[in-house]
């Protein structure tokens, strides 16, 4: 979501493209180093907060020892072992929905970072336990396979008009809406599925021993794909008249 808006606001600030994306990418490491910052030191306070309790409680102290443990039984268990491309084009995206101009495209597109930021931080806290997780993906797929349907039947309608033939006409400027909100339920819909389940099965499938090394391969292929499908979404864009793209990418409604 911190993403979406730094794009803006570089974008605002910075009329050269060249210092636009340098010091997009030099603002990345930013978040990681704020999380790295005496994280396990704090842990012992976050407890803390978390139980209403004292750092000197036995049921704070019991926990940290309890984590202390499993990292250490990590340790030791792996010492012998061995070692949704429509966020990427958003503007785009929105572009063939009648969203014109750097400074809409650019709020329309924080505004469904704050969709997803908002689905998946409810989604982790309150509602993936309460569902299930074969439930949350399978609802999450099926979702993503209406609204990208329904946005490839938007485009499909309106493949002949112009962004002004389209305001011009009240039924087509409401399809248009409705096509901008399925986006965003799209993206809610990937934080519940694919986004997310699939980070909350490995590490409870995996035995310790191999863990970190199965979810190494696994995340690393997810992104890998993940790069695969952005590099290769503008060609399928343009082949098949915007619309044939969303028909085609159903079968696989978010990252792999």
């Amino acid at each position: 979501m911190l993403g979406f808006f730094t794009n803006y606001g570089v974008a605002k600030q910075y009329a050269d493209i060249k210092t636009q994306w340098m010091l997009s990418t030099l603002l990345h490491p930013l978040p990681t180093a704020l999380c790295g910052i005496r994280t396990r030191e704090e842990a012992g306070t976050a407890l803390s907060k978390l139980r209403h309790l004292p750092v000197e409680d036995p049921v704070v102290a019991g926990e940290l020892y309890g984590m202390d443990s499993q990292l250490l039984h990590e340790h030791e268990s792996v010492g012998s072992a061995s070692s949704d491309a429509i966020t990427q084009y958003s503007r785009i995206v929105f572009g063939y929905l009648s969203i014109v101009g750097d400074d809409a495209s650019f709020l329309v597109t924080g505004i469904c970072g704050v969709v997803k930021f908002v689905g998946t931080l409810l989604f982790a806290c309150e509602i993936v336990d309460f569902v299930g997780r074969r439930r949350s993906l399978l609802n999450g797929i099926s979702l993503q396979i209406l609204t990208l349907a329904f946005v490839g039947a938007y485009l499909g309608a309106t493949k002949d008009m112009t962004t002004d033939e389209i305001k011009a006409s009240p039924k087509a400027e409401r399809f248009s809406t409705a096509a901008i909100v399925a986006i965003s339920l799209h993206a809610v819909t990937w934080s519940i599925g694919w986004f997310s389940i699939p980070y909350l099965i490995g590490p409870e499938i995996f035995p310790t021993r191999i863990r970190s090394l199965n979810l190494f391969i696994s995340i690393a292929l997810h992104w890998a794909f993940y790069f695969g499908c952005s590099k290769a979404m503008s060609s399928p864009l343009a082949a098949t008249h915007r619309r044939g793209y969303y028909r085609t990418t159903i079968g696989s409604a978010g990252a792999p």
